[in-house]
């Protein structure tokens, strides 16, 4: 799970690296989530997760 403090930060990270025009539907948002789950699984020493996340980060970069 997550602290207060990490969803404060990840929020506040959201806002600066997406132009306004991004929806929570977008690529770019998905892609990051990827990113933030990517982390979140390496600091918890779950790294077959954090691979399969990272492959399918992956899949969603080659769609785009």
């Amino acid at each position: 799970m997550t602290s207060k403090a990490q969803r404060r930060e990840w929020c506040q990270a959201t806002v600066i690296r997406c132009p306004n025009s991004e929806t929570a539907e977008s690529n770019f948002l998905k892609i990051w989530e990827y990113e933030l789950l990517i982390e979140l699984s390496l600091q918890q020493g779950n790294y077959t997760v954090a691979l399969m996340q990272f492959a399918k980060m992956l899949e969603q970069l080659l769609l785009w």
